[in-house]
């Protein structure tokens, strides 16, 4: 039924030519976007596209619910790539920072393997730097039933990068040893895992509840992703190499900036805040970046200046997600 929809919805005068103009690496701008049409537009394009689709939302805190609303029109897989508070760094992060800076993993590795889908993201997480692809591809550490491992060494790698030593892990960014059983919940897992060891060998991997620490699906492997837990994007050395999410998109992707004029706003806005700004991109750099892919732009009514030719689509009043 929701294929039908999206077809129905795609052979529409104007959203026609939206979609020709994008597959043809024009660009388009478009208003009188409002309302449910929203939701049934950006899937629409999730569902047209050739790569996977970068929306920008204005506001962090809209993040949630846009994936929510694709999610229930059957678009996935979807990923949410929040920013991070752009404060100094603390010594303890704390466990929400903790599970923001995973999903930036997590997307960013979804990315990394060319997977397809959404990526649902603001301005101040698209200005903050990113672990280099070369930086990922080295921190991933893949653990398999049978692997030789000294879990002392593992132990002292993750002290290194900010975990924490619990008597029962609980939350992302902790891990617990207790003779031959290892359990580690890393900030990108949506499930903590449990290593058993023999000697120095992982006999068996599983994922556990972390309330009743109970183990349930068992694995043949699992993905670690060996990234510093701390609480300022900004926090590098002056020579380290820089990135931000754009670079992990391939060129068949397609950007969806949602409401271009708040979105400039909130962009200065969030530098205006940073008290470290030198590795943040200016909001006029971001633009710059994503022009190379094929950028749509979505506006209850247009601003004054726009690129591409505009396309008028009438859809319904009232947009939830605007407040």
């Amino acid at each position: 039924m929701a294929t039908q929809v999206l077809d129905h919805l795609g052979s529409l005068p104007g959203v026609k030519q939206l979609l020709e103009q994008m597959s043809g690496g024009q660009g388009a701008s478009a208003e009188g976007v409002e309302g449910g049409a929203y939701a049934l537009l950006l899937a629409l394009l999730a569902h047209k596209a050739p790569g996977p689709v970068l929306l920008m939302c204005p506001q962090s805190g809209q993040l949630d619910q846009v994936a929510e609303d694709l999610e229930g029109l059957g678009t996935r897989p979807l990923l949410i790539f929040p920013q991070l508070d752009p404060s100094p760094e603390s010594e303890q992060p704390d466990p929400r920072t903790v599970a923001l800076q995973g999903q930036r993993i997590k997307t960013l590795q979804a990315l990394r393997r060319k997977q397809q889908g959404v990526v649902v993201s603001s301005p101040g997480a698209l200005m903050q730097p990113v672990p280099t692809l070369q930086e990922l591809e080295h921190a991933s550490l893949t653990l398999r039933v049978g692997q030789q491992l000294d879990p002392n060494h593992l132990a002292q790698q993750l002290v290194q990068l900010g975990f924490h030593s619990v008597p029962a892990v609980e939350l992302p960014g902790e891990f617990s040893r207790r003779g031959g059983i290892f359990d580690i919940f890393a900030a990108q897992w949506d499930q903590p895992v449990r290593l058993e060891f023999f000697g120095d060998e992982i006999d068996s991997i599983r994922h556990f509840d972390p309330f009743s620490q109970r183990s349930t699906e068992k694995l043949s492997q699992v993905e670690l992703v060996l990234c510093p837990v701390r609480t300022d994007p900004t926090a590098q050395k002056p020579s380290s190499p820089r990135a931000y999410l754009d670079e992990f998109l391939p060129r068949e992707s397609w950007v969806v900036l949602w409401n271009s004029w708040e979105l400039q706003r909130a962009g200065e806005r969030f530098l205006q805040r940073s008290q470290q700004v030198k590795e943040l991109l200016a909001p006029q750099q971001l633009l710059a970046r994503l022009q190379r892919f094929p950028l749509l732009t979505l506006d209850q009514v247009a601003p004054g200046e726009v690129s591409g030719r505009l396309i008028r689509l009438p859809f319904g009043p009232a947009d939830p997600w605007c407040g």
